[in-house]
């Protein structure tokens, strides 16, 4: 178990930290870290308060597009496996627009890009696979992956580990013990052409495409993070300055990573709305300008010390309360094994070049690793005899 002193000591050895006594550390988010405790890859769930203490379970499920599953646990500990999607950045552009068709497009592109991969699958399954789906089978798959191997606990608050960890127990004690859940999948072989989906709907016109990409413990994994930022973080962005100030043909437009996860590789997608008046294949003109400017000029060095200024201010804000800290805590711990890898996360984003964004822009951003997605709008009779997508 970590002492206070010793995990402040090791935040204040952090640069985004620097100049802060453990007393001001501990001001600034209100809570001391008592416990973390891990065996784990990916965070995909958080928990409730259980008596004042702020616990987050965090669970690796078969494979991160399962469905949502809530399952109780003791005095309303809930664990949702949909938590750990909707903090990603993935997550934050596709909910924003969660109540349109883009979800059925996302699911229909992804089924084209991953050919092999359980990634293929839609996030809830196939209405077959539902319609099958027994009570049986969900208890033998909540019996096969939430157990306590496969599970990360972290408190943190105003409390003492003495009273803290009889009440964990008491709890977390019941949950029946297993083997280690098979975590093999079939690999994604590359893809060599640009594949296409189009669906016609009564709907609005979106435009979405995405490129193959690793897994989250790629080295290269933060200059990722610095494209999605330079490309998609507030008015200021390329997508958003180009698509939707100065061109005024789409209502938003944004790049991120994480489709559908990140525990193994997957996709780095881009998206944008047209305006009324304005196509898809503009969006991608547009979108395809933008991207080959990061692949043949370096960004400006303005953007990139925004880049790694926003990086510190987002994880401070992540960690402003009690839930936040033990959320943060809890996946990294579950993610890398180890919950220091919160604040290395800075340090990598800090290291990134300008050479490294044209790098990995020059290699992922091609014609023959994308995967496009378009919904084109058709009216209502026309839609009835078209069935749909195709």
């Amino acid at each position: 178990m970590d002492s206070p002193s010793r995990t402040f000591g090791f935040l204040a050895s952090v640069p985004a930290f620097a100049g802060l006594d453990a007393d001001q550390l501990e001001r600034l988010y209100g809570c001391t870290v008592l416990k973390v405790i891990a065996k784990g890859e990916t965070a995909v769930a958080a928990g409730a308060a259980v008596n004042e203490l702020a616990i987050v379970v965090s669970g690796r499920m078969a494979a991160e597009g399962g469905g949502p599953e809530t399952v109780e646990f003791g005095q309303g500990a809930a664990l949702n496996a949909e938590a750990f999607f909707t903090q990603t950045p993935a997550a934050a552009a596709l909910i924003a627009l969660r109540e349109t068709v883009l979800l059925t497009l996302a699911r229909d592109d992804l089924t084209a890009a991953f050919q092999a991969h359980p990634y293929h699958r839609p996030t809830a399954g196939w209405m077959s696979d539902l319609n099958s789906f027994s009570a049986t089978d969900a208890e033998k798959f909540f019996h096969e992956y939430y157990i306590p191997s496969n599970m990360v606990v972290a408190v943190v608050g105003d409390v003492k580990a003495a009273q803290a960890m009889p009440m964990i127990e008491k709890y977390f004690d019941r949950i029946r013990s297993g083997p280690a859940p098979d975590e093999r999948t079939t690999s994604e072989p590359p893809q060599n052409s640009e594949r296409r989906v189009v669906l016609h709907e009564m709907a609005q016109p979106i435009y979405l495409e995405g490129y193959h990409r690793p897994d989250y413990r790629n080295p290269d994994d933060a200059v990722y993070d610095a494209i999605a930022d330079l490309m998609s973080n507030g008015r200021t962005s390329r997508l958003y300055r180009a698509l939707v100030r100065d061109k005024r043909i789409a209502s938003d437009s944004a790049g991120f990573s994480g489709l559908p996860g990140t525990k193994y590789p997957h996709l780095f997608a881009f998206y944008a709305v047209p305006l009324p008046g304005h196509k898809p294949e503009e969006m991608a003109d547009a979108i395809h300008a933008e991207i080959e400017k990061i692949k043949n000029a370096d960004i400006s060095d303005a953007e990139l010390k925004m880049i790694k200024t926003r990086a510190k201010a987002n994880l401070l804000r992540g960690l402003a309360d009690n839930e936040g800290l033990a959320f943060q805590l809890g996946k990294a711990q579950a993610a890398y094994g180890d919950w220091r890898e919160l604040f290395r996360e800075v340090d990598r984003i800090e290291k990134v070049t300008k050479a490294d964004i044209r790098r990995v822009a020059t290699q992922t951003f091609v014609p023959t690793n994308r995967t496009v997605g378009i919904i084109e709008s058709v009216a209502p009779a026309a839609a009835g005899t078209q069935g749909g997508a195709q």
